[in-house]
């Protein structure tokens, strides 16, 4: 312990040095993994600022890559700010994080966008038709000593993919080969339906020839009595 005797005026000067001392703490780093089944390559481009050149990672369909947490959430969202809220005690900090994440939230969200209706005309139908377009990716946040947080499914986070309360509204839209055979069955049925009306017919006219016949066939009988 320091027993030195100190004035407020000295006490004051140390707390301001002691407020330019920088604590530098390892960044958090994040696993950035996307679904086995997602139909393409998710593409993460960076650009420092002046002076740097731009990157491109490439994430694939099943793969991971692992990246500091600021960079993630620049392409991923807010994912990190639930845990951030949780653990904050300080209620000014707390207002910010929920702003954060809301403005956050909404700008990723709008980045990729749902598939929507008629978007031309005086008034465009801006309906969601179809699932999110953003990518369906897994984030584990990794502390600076390797602990890591359990993993967080965005599609779950965010409310997308089984979770959008959206998802029983959009039109399903079939694919060509589905459009295809959707059409061979139709024109098979008419196909059918029109074979069975031509052997009705048929056999009606077989009738009628027959009764026809017969008849010319008494009507000599007739006359000669």
């Amino acid at each position: 312990m320091n027993n030195a005797i100190m004035s407020i005026e000295e006490l004051d000067r140390r707390t301001q040095d002691d407020k330019h001392v920088q604590i530098f703490e390892p960044e958090k780093q994040c696993r950035i993994t996307l679904a086995a089944d997602w139909p393409r390559v998710v593409e993460l481009p960076w650009f420092a600022g002046k002076g740097s050149r731009p990157t491109l990672i490439e994430l694939k369909p099943g793969e991971s890559v692992v990246q500091p947490i600021s960079k993630a959430q620049v392409w991923f969202g807010p994912f990190a700010a639930p845990m951030e809220y949780a653990n904050s005690v300080d209620e000014r900090h707390k207002e910010r994080v929920k702003m954060f994440w809301s403005q956050e939230k909404e700008r990723y969200l709008s980045r990729y966008d749902y598939p929507r209706g008629n978007g031309r005309g005086e008034k465009p139908d801006m309906t969601p038709v179809g699932p999110h377009r953003s990518p369906d990716v897994t984030i584990t946040i990794i502390e600076p000593d390797g602990e890591e947080h359990q993993p967080i499914r965005l599609y779950q986070l965010y409310k997308l993919g089984d979770w959008d309360p959206l998802k029983d509204t959009f039109v399903q839209r079939e694919s060509p080969e589905e459009l295809k055979a959707k059409f061979a069955l139709e024109l098979a049925s008419v196909s059918a339906r029109y074979e069975a009306e031509l052997k009705e017919h048929r056999l009606q006219m077989a009738r009628l020839e027959g009764m026809v016949s017969q008849a010319l066939s008494l009507a000599p009988a007739k006359a000669a009595k």
